[in-house]
């Protein structure tokens, strides 16, 4: 039962990376203002990831440093282990197929949390240095932005002049500084 909802959300991952693909998913240049249409539930998980991203991001020495607010560490742990819970109290996991498939769900979301958990940005001038997905440090050129999109969950993809791409988490400290520095190295690089 499980695999059936697992298996579309793995074979659109390839696929993310071509415009249109992103268009038909809800991306939008990062400088149009437009809200996303959440449902009362949405809107209260969206409230608890925001606590914490009005706060100004820590600068020293002429760097800023933007960390994953609160609500985005802790909230997403406790939802999985709230499902993982429920999917054994409701009898979901009925035959091993399931419970491999449920497995497998959770050491994946489990990954993106530890992704989520470990988010630092920091921008030092015109650079901007960051972890990805295998926590390898990465270091990107600001003058080179040619694209900041924003997908429906608000967070960003970052295309540069170079070909290279990273996607950055909405729910940081500091949210609104970091978007006008992007918007800014869009405007200055005339994109």
């Amino acid at each position: 039962m499980l695999l059936i909802y697992a298996v579309p959300l793995l074979l659109i991952i390839p696929f993310i990376r071509f415009r249109a693909i992103r268009v038909l998913l809800g991306f939008k240049d990062i400088r149009r203002g437009w809200k996303p249409k959440l449902v009362e539930e949405a809107a209260d998980v969206r409230t608890i990831y925001h606590f914490g991203s009005k706060s100004k991001p820590k600068v020293f020495g002429g760097m800023a440093l933007f960390e994953t607010t609160a609500g985005a560490k802790y909230l997403p742990p406790l939802l999985i282990l709230w499902i993982v819970i429920l999917a054994f109290q409701m009898g979901e996991v009925r035959s091993f197929a399931d419970g491999l498939t449920l497995f497998l769900l959770v050491a994946v979301f489990g990954y993106l949390c530890a992704v989520n958990f470990k988010t630092r940005i920091v921008v030092d001038g015109n650079t901007l240095h960051k972890t990805d997905w295998l926590f390898r440090h990465q270091s990107y050129d600001l003058a080179e932005l040619k694209r900041a999109e924003q997908d429906s969950s608000e967070s960003y993809r970052l295309e540069f002049e170079d070909g290279r791409s990273t996607f950055i988490l909405r729910w940081i400290s500091g949210h609104d500084h970091l978007k006008d520095l992007f918007a800014h190295a869009l405007e200055v690089n005339g994109r």
